[in-house]
């Protein structure tokens, strides 16, 4: 994928994935979902939305400044979805780990309340 038409994908395919499903995880170096492991967000950088309006572009510019800072890369994912209690949209950058204690343990020092597991399609909290 050409690097400047990644911010513009990936938030669109990570936004249609959160309007249709509720969120989802996309990698920066494929576009792809995750298909094994947890997911485990950093700490920062976040966004957090209340305006479904400026989704798009308010996921595009997060995205163009993770990858500016180097925070995003080959191997991090751009993860969202909406919180059903509060109708808020959230927007992170994560890793894959591929099993359950060192995502735990990851999280914990990341500071995280939760993981998720993208098999059982569940999150787990810490």
């Amino acid at each position: 994928m050409n690097a400047n038409n990644l911010p513009a994908a990936i938030a669109k395919l990570v936004m249609d994935d959160i309007i249709t499903n509720g969120g989802s995880s996309r990698s920066f170096k494929d576009l792809n979902k995750p298909e094994t492991g947890y997911m485990v967000s950093f700490k920062n950088p976040t966004l957090v939305l209340d305006q479904p309006v400026s989704l798009f572009l308010s996921i595009k510019h997060f995205v163009v400044d993770a990858l500016a800072s180097g925070v995003a890369n080959d191997y991090t994912y751009l993860g969202g979805w909406r919180d059903d209690k509060t109708g808020l949209v959230h927007i992170d950058i994560s890793v894959n780990i591929p099993d359950l204690d060192s995502a735990i343990v990851l999280a914990k020092a990341m500071g995280q309340i939760a993981i998720f597991d993208v098999v059982g399609d569940r999150s787990i909290y810490l």
